[in-house]
This record gives structure tokens, C-alpha cells and sequence, in this order.
């Protein structure tokens, strides 16, 4: 896909989620806290969350375009009531998370259930990163950054490659919390972002 499509697409989710916050902007004002925050800080805390929202959408984006091969897609779900929030889910039907790391690093999973759990720690593999061009060199990475900010969110991530799946909840550790192994094979990956609802 061509950097222009892939900004097209980016600004197209982004125009959801315009549309998204403001029909519920008073669940964003409540994810920021701002139930004690002075009125300054109120709208920089309002403005640094929606950043974070925006980035996370401009990543899964991007992700999405570099590794769909022609077919890919982001999904946006708000139920602001107690025990729910928000989702975000994407999937793409490339190569898998297992060829796309061996693609990008010297350094090759062992097995689909191997490169879902690494999913947010490529950071710790930058010495086998690959020199070079190509749609695979410069990634490896959105994931982690995303699992940076689903961390100040205390959000959640199900992620999905080949036969495997991992959860994580960033904000208490990069490593799965759960894995599930010998699952149907599917092509590509696919994402489920859960950001709950504050009480």
C-alpha cells in the first residue's frame, strides 16, 4: 500500500473517531478524571487523553496498511456503562506476526504461541533488527508503543497470529497474562483493544 493510501485511511478512522467522541464526549471527560482537576488542567488532561487515542488509532493504522496485502480493518465500539468501554479491533490478512518478526529482526520465533508473547517487548530485540528498506524493516514496534499507552489507559490487548493468542493488561506487565496455544489457524493478526469504563 502506497504512504498516501495509508494517510487516507488514517484520516478516515480518525473522522470515526471525531464522530465517536463527540457523541460521547462526557465518557472521555470521565476516562481523563477530572472530578478534582482545576479548569487548566482540565482541558490538558482532556487533550493528552484524546492524543492518546489518536495514536493509538494512527499505529493500528498503519499496521493494518504496511502488513494487510489488500485486506485489512478497524472496528470502534463504545458502551460507556459501568463494566464496559471501549473497543477497538483490527485485523489484517498478511503474513502473521511470526513471519513478519522474522522478516524484520535476525531473530526468529520459535512458534505462533513465541511471537504473540513478544508482541509488546521488541524494544528488548533491537540488536537483531535488520538493516535495510522494505515494509518489514522499519516495523516491529506498534504494537509496543501502543501497549505504552493502553498502559496510562489501564486498558487491555488480545492479540492474534497463525494458532495463537495472547491477553495483556500493560499496565501491570509487558509479558502475556494469558496465552492460548493450538487455536484454528488464521491468516494475518488480529487485534482487540479494551479500554474499561472509569466508576
Amino acid at each position: 500500500m502506497r504512504p498516501l493510501e495509508t494517510l487516507d485511511i488514517q484520516d478516515l478512522c480518525l473522522e470515526t473517531f471525531n464522530n465517536l467522541l463527540e457523541r460521547h464526549i462526557t465518557w472521555f471527560v470521565a476516562q481523563a478524571g477530572l472530578s478534582t482537576a482545576l479548569a487548566q488542567r482540565r482541558y490538558d488532561r482532556v487533550a493528552d487523553l484524546i492524543k492518546q487515542f489518536r495514536q493509538i488509532i494512527k499505529e493500528l493504522v498503519e499496521n493494518v496498511s504496511m502488513h494487510a496485502q489488500g485486506l485489512g480493518y478497524l472496528m470502534m465500539d463504545l458502551e460507556p456503562n459501568p463494566e464496559k468501554g471501549l473497543s477497538i479491533f483490527v485485523g489484517d490478512t498478511g503474513v502473521g506476526l511470526r513471519k513478519g518478526i522474522c522478516a524484520a529482526y535476525n531473530f526468529p520465533p520459535r512458534s505462533d504461541v513465541h511471537a504473540v508473547s513478544l508482541a509488546l517487548e521488541m524494544r528488548t530485540r533491537l540488536r537483531f533488527r535488520k538493516k535495510g528498506n522494505g515494509p518489514f524493516v522499519s516495523g516491529g514496534r506498534g504494537l509496543e508503543r501502543v501497549g505504552n499507552i493502553l498502559a496510562r489507559l489501564k486498558g487491555q490487548l488480545k492479540v492474534r497470529s497463525g494458532t495463537a493468542m495472547a491477553e495483556f493488561t500493560p499496565a501491570v506487565t509487558l509479558e502475556p497474562t494469558k496465552v492460548h496455544k493450538n487455536l484454528y489457524p488464521i491468516e494475518g493478526t488480529q487485534l482487540h483493544i479494551f479500554i474499561p469504563t472509569t466508576e
